[in-house]
């Protein structure tokens, strides 16, 4: 026998005896996915979380919705809550599933007034008016917090973006708060929406 090639043979197999205290994962190399299994903690590899979905909102959820018909945009941009006293309103069901976009409020809208499908002049403008509060300070105050509540200005938000809407519908999620969320629909087909509601029968949708 050749003792070179014993030699050889000898840290062929020193070379053997040591492959069991190697990293496995640098035998296997890199994944098929193309990531490296070995660069993670003990050696394991971690799958990737998977992107939550976005949960939709099968809550019912009702609404007061103003009426009317402003004779300029400069009215309608004046506008204040105060003003809505003077206005109808119809107490409506939103419709589902949320989270809705502009574009399906107002084709809500139209359908809620019967409004014609190509109308133009529609116009939605948000109220909104909110009285924060926490457990412990509720109980010293001496007043009902629903009379600070009924004191407070409104909030006007003219709703002509999805940013603007999702934002406006977006403070309701508050806690700890007493809040009142409502809308204004103005159109020039609105102007007799009253009159249009006495005709039409009880009932009819």
């Amino acid at each position: 026998m050749n003792p070179s090639m014993g030699k050889r043979g000898g840290s062929s197999s020193r070379a053997t005896a040591t492959a069991p205290g190697a990293s496995s994962s640098n035998a296997a190399g890199p994944a098929s996915d193309g990531s490296n299994p070995g660069a993670t903690t003990g050696g394991r590899k971690r799958k990737a979380a998977a992107a939550p979905r976005k949960a939709q909102d099968h809550r019912t959820y009702h609404i007061e919705v103003y009426y009317g018909h402003k004779r300029s945009s400069e009215e309608i941009f004046c506008m204040r809550g105060e003003d809505l006293n003077a206005c109808g309103h119809i107490v409506a069901e939103l419709p589902q599933p949320w989270p809705m976009t502009l574009v399906d409020v107002k084709l809500w809208i139209l359908k809620l007034f019967w409004l014609h499908p190509e109308t133009q002049d529609l116009h939605i403008t948000g109220f909104f008016k909110e009285y924060c509060y926490d457990m412990i300070s509720s109980l010293f105050m001496e007043e009902d917090p629903e009379w600070y509540f009924e004191a407070m200005d409104w909030e006007t938000q003219f709703l002509f973006t999805d940013k603007c809407w999702t934002s406006f519908v977006n403070k309701t999620k508050r806690k700890y708060a007493i809040q009142k969320l409502v809308l204004y629909a103005d159109s020039c087909e609105l102007k007799h929406y009253d009159v249009l509601l006495k005709a039409v029968p009880d009932g009819y949708s």
